[in-house]
């Protein structure tokens, strides 16, 4: 039944379109709401880093969350489509722009520790080796 769920689950985020603000779609993210008792979930969005000079990005944020993981879908060599988790630090030249977007990169969501509902708001945060950060709001859609 659980194995089930996390294939419905899955398939939920990678079959559904998800919106982004049209007036601001730069460092806008959306994160896909989930039925009680699954504590995964993912965001979407766009991230355009503010570094004026290559930084090492070392940690993703999410409030509610206990982990968040970069991950990247990509179709194997027999046409299958696999996640691959996309190791931190990671470089990040200025001038950057990345999309989190279903069936292609995304931030996928691990560990809620409340359930949320549409509307609600996330902060999210990206850190970088200096110990900076740039903060964010995510929207439970």
């Amino acid at each position: 039944m659980a194995i089930f769920l996390l294939f419905q689950v899955i398939l939920s985020f990678s079959c559904t379109k998800i919106q982004l603000n049209p007036e601001n779609q730069t460092n806008a993210f959306q994160v896909r709401s989930v039925p009680e008792g699954v504590t995964l979930s993912v965001a979407y969005g766009t991230w355009a880093p503010k570094v004026k000079a290559e930084a090492k990005l070392v940690g993703i944020h999410i409030q509610d969350f206990q982990l968040v993981e970069w991950h990247e879908s990509q179709i194997d060599e027999r046409a299958v489509m696999r996640m691959k988790k996309v190791n931190l630090p990671l470089s990040i030249p200025p001038g950057s722009v990345f999309t989190f977007s279903p069936s292609g990169t995304h931030l996928m969501l691990l560990g809620r520790k409340r359930n949320i509902q549409k509307g609600d708001r996330l902060p999210l945060s990206f850190v970088f080796e200096t110990g900076e950060s740039e903060s964010y709001e995510a929207i439970v859609e």
